[in-house]
């Protein structure tokens, strides 16, 4: 975050310069009893940003999955869209 500025202030040809593109990771918390006590990691999938949704333990016990990646237009979009519950879910589904 900052690397088109500094090529700008480095006199970096403005069409040398890539364009900036955000992208943030989405989590989804189990409620209840964790069904596993360790880290699940799927394979990639080729064609696809990330590394898949995940599932990870914190250090209450509690399972989180994610992250996703969405991309979006400001490094301040912390929103997460209930409407990406489903395709959790469904990658969720796959693994458990």
């Amino acid at each position: 975050l900052g690397a088109q500025d500094v090529a700008a202030m480095l006199s970096v040809p403005p069409a040398l310069i890539p364009p900036l593109y955000y992208a943030k990771g989405n989590y989804y918390g189990l409620r209840g009893k964790a069904p596993f006590s360790r880290l699940i990691y799927p394979v990639p999938e080729y064609g696809t940003a990330g590394l898949g949704v995940h599932a990870t333990v914190d250090l209450g016990g509690q399972v989180r999955f994610g992250p996703d990646v969405e991309w979006v237009e400001s490094a301040d979009d912390y929103t997460v869209d209930p409407d990406r519950a489903l395709a959790f879910y469904e990658a969720v589904r796959r693994h458990w």
